[in-house]
């Protein structure tokens, strides 16, 4: 006989059932993920996405700080109404998170799909490894991971003269350079660094109530801003040594392009 598929309900069961953002009704996107899910056996409920376009300039004035957002220090730029609506989204999942019955939940972009075949008992020992204070744990991620050959030297020796000299390029402290890249944690976890994407990231009770209390209006993408947090210190975040999900690729029907 055939090996049963591997199922990611022991993950759920440490972590919780997932969300899953998705543009509200019937979709290609949804059948997919749907399917996906089902076959590797992770409970998920769906979340519909705020969809920039249907915001109001009152509403965006609200929520949004364009003068903060040109000059943000990790990524300077003017942010598309979908850009918005995407953070919003993801705002809304925390809320979900922060009065759920579980103590933390597994927040899904309909673009995301388990790794072809992916280890769902590493991943569970990847999670008993957390700290009891964890807020935030990257289910996968895109772009740089683990730091560049010779990173610590150019920050200990290179950024000092280069902060003194050039104080408006950069702009972070020693600290938070250390903490761009990912750092050894356990066996199977790694100290997160500043990532791309928020595909797949779980978040605790804890950590919803932080990303929920940070003060501003909304000045950079979701995963710019978690990425700014961690920099910051701010979070207690971990990324899987092995990770669990990516991403199909396909265009966002939330963020479209500029």
């Amino acid at each position: 006989m055939p090996s049963p598929e591997p199922s990611l309900q022991p993950l759920a069961a440490c972590l919780g059932s997932a969300l899953v953002i998705s543009k509200a009704g019937p979709h290609p996107r949804k059948q997919r993920i749907v399917a996906d899910l089902h076959a590797a056996g992770l409970p998920f409920t769906f979340l519909d996405a705020t969809m920039g376009a249907d915001l109001g300039p009152e509403e965006l004035a609200a929520c949004y700080d364009e003068q903060a957002a040109l000059h943000h220090r990790t990524g300077s730029r003017r942010l598309h109404a979908s850009m918005i609506g995407c953070f919003l989204s993801h705002r809304r999942a925390w809320q979900e998170v922060r009065r759920g019955q579980h103590p933390s939940a597994i927040i899904l972009e309909d673009d995301a799909m388990p790794v072809p075949g992916f280890h769902p008992a590493t991943a569970v020992l990847a999670v008993q490894e957390l700290p009891a204070d964890w807020d935030l744990l990257y289910l996968g991620v895109r772009g740089q991971r683990l730091p560049p050959i010779g990173h610590g030297l150019k920050r200990c020796l290179f950024l000092p003269l280069a902060r003194l000299l050039f104080p408006g390029k950069y702009r972070f402290s020693l600290a938070e350079y250390g903490r761009l890249y990912q750092r050894p944690f356990s066996a199977h976890l790694h100290r997160a660094g500043y990532h791309q994407g928020t595909h797949a990231y779980a978040v605790s009770r804890r950590g919803a109530e932080k990303l929920l209390g940070f003060p501003g209006r909304i000045s950079a993408p979701p995963d710019a801003f978690l990425g700014d947090q961690i920099m910051a210190g701010k979070l207690n975040a971990f990324a899987l040594r092995e990770e669990l999900f990516t991403t199909t690729g396909a265009g966002s029907q939330i963020v479209s392009s500029l």
